[in-house]
């Protein structure tokens, strides 16, 4: 499976928020149609209590899965997802960040990166955590010490609570909390963090308490690509 994380920043004024909407409808069909679509998913920021200064304040999340990397490279392909991509860069964001993975890929045993479409990224926070709980807002846990600090910062609703964990525990590179609502009372909320090995990415997934009988999601995905809108070093070039 892999998943495609798509963090938008919009102009404070202008109508950027309107036609960013309406080219999401324009796309919604097709994408629903397309083979290999598993499922898609908008949230708006909510407070980051990022450990990275120089992180963009990125505004809005969407959160996509697809089948394989077939199904996503072919959607990237479709010609009206294209044009409607030329359109937003030119007239609806201010920057935006995409990270696209493979959900529980495996390290290449000699540290190696794959080529073409399994490459691995070479900025930093390669293998991202991706927690996905729907509540009424509750935060998750950490199960145990010493990732239970840990959990404090990343897993942190509010920007203005502080936790400090020990020098001997990994940081993560960056954090990002979203947050979308359904109704009056249901509140999904996803949060990410980028580590820059496997063995952090999975120590901290393994600390996060998951609630028995819940359908909260937990992805450690291998990131192949990681670009900006201003900065395309990775980013496809069909």
């Amino acid at each position: 499976m892999h998943l495609i994380l798509f963090e938008q920043l919009f102009p404070p004024t202008g109508p950027s928020l309107t036609l960013a909407t309406t080219l999401y409808k324009s796309l919604a069909p097709l994408v629903r149609a397309h083979p290999g679509f598993i499922s898609e998913q908008d949230y708006s920021a909510a407070a980051n209590p990022n450990p990275n200064p120089d992180a963009a304040p990125f505004t809005a999340l969407t959160l996509g899965l697809f089948e394989s990397a077939d199904a996503l490279v072919a959607w990237r392909r479709n010609g009206r997802h294209k044009s409607v991509q030329q359109r937003a860069r030119a007239r609806v964001f201010e920057g935006y960040r995409i990270r696209v993975g493979e959900v529980g890929a495996e390290e290449e045993a000699d540290g190696g990166v794959k080529e073409g479409e399994h490459m691995t990224t070479s900025r930093p926070g390669a293998w991202v955590v991706v927690c996905r709980r729907r509540s009424s807002g509750v935060v998750p846990a950490a199960k145990s010490a010493p990732h239970a600090q840990l959990a404090d910062i990343v897993l942190q609703q509010s920007a203005g609570k502080e936790a400090s964990a020990s020098a001997s525990v990994a940081q993560p590179v960056d954090v990002s909390i979203y947050r979308s609502e359904h109704g009056t009372s249901e509140i999904e909320m996803v949060y990410i963090s980028s580590w820059n090995t496997q063995a952090d990415a999975r120590a901290f997934a393994a600390s996060v308490d998951r609630r028995e009988g819940d359908d909260d999601d937990m992805w450690v995905v291998r990131v192949e690509r990681d670009y900006t809108m201003g900065e395309r070093g990775e980013a496809p070039v069909e």
